[in-house]
């Protein structure tokens, strides 16, 4: 630019030579701008690769059974995820045969359903942060109990972790515990204890369907 100004009458100066100093320099902006782009995506990329790699290795290393939902389909799980199910090898074999881990959801009284008051088990889980939740699943003939725990994780692209914690050696000494108390070591039948609930639920199921009640 210099040597144009400087050095040249305005006169002098052809449209060609400015027509051609213009296109050198745009084209060199752009083929910077490019380069520029270029190495930034690719450092994004490889930055993007190392965090979701960094993310595997804190998932993988807990205990507890975790799972990346979007509300329609699981995203990502654990290792410990298939300790449970041993049937499958990767979440694609597993997402081949069912839709969710719901399926394996034994639906019973206290226990979190695969709807609770009308809306997905995981949005119930996230409106009751403050409640004790307990599933109880049925993997294969065999039963288990978890606790679980549901966080949003990307509220714009509607993302849970959900946090299965397996309490089933808890909650089946804790049954064996109920049966002990209101069953009689000697004879093996139902105590006093046993009796006054059994009465109780058979005064409220007479009441609740206007039965008559003998004893």
């Amino acid at each position: 630019m210099g040597y144009y100004i400087m050095f040249k009458k305005i006169d002098s100066i052809s449209n060609m030579d400015l027509d051609f100093f213009m296109f050198k320099w745009l084209t060199l902006g752009i083929i910077v701008m490019m380069s520029i782009a270029i190495i930034v995506s690719t450092m994004l990329f490889f930055a993007n690769r190392r965090q979701k790699k960094y993310f595997h290795k804190v998932i993988n290393s807990a205990t507890n059974i975790v799972l990346i939902n979007n509300m329609k389909s699981l995203l990502d799980v654990n290792k410990i995820f298939f300790k449970y199910f041993d049937k499958y090898k990767t979440l694609k074999e597993f997402l081949a045969e069912n839709e969710c881990i719901c399926d394996f959801f034994v639906e019973e009284d206290g226990y979190i359903k695969k709807d609770m008051d009308g809306v997905k088990w995981v949005d119930y889980l996230v409106k009751n942060k403050s409640k004790v939740h307990k599933i109880k699943v049925d993997i294969f003939g065999k039963i288990y109990y978890f606790s679980a725990s549901a966080s949003k994780v990307f509220k714009e692209k509607n993302h849970h972790s959900i946090v299965l914690t397996d309490i089933t050696e808890q909650e089946n000494y804790k049954k064996e515990l109920e049966h002990l108390s209101v069953t009689d070591s000697l004879t093996g039948i139902g105590n006093r204890r046993y009796f006054h609930q059994k009465i109780e639920e058979e005064i409220q199921r007479a009441k609740r369907y206007k039965h008559s009640l003998s004893l």
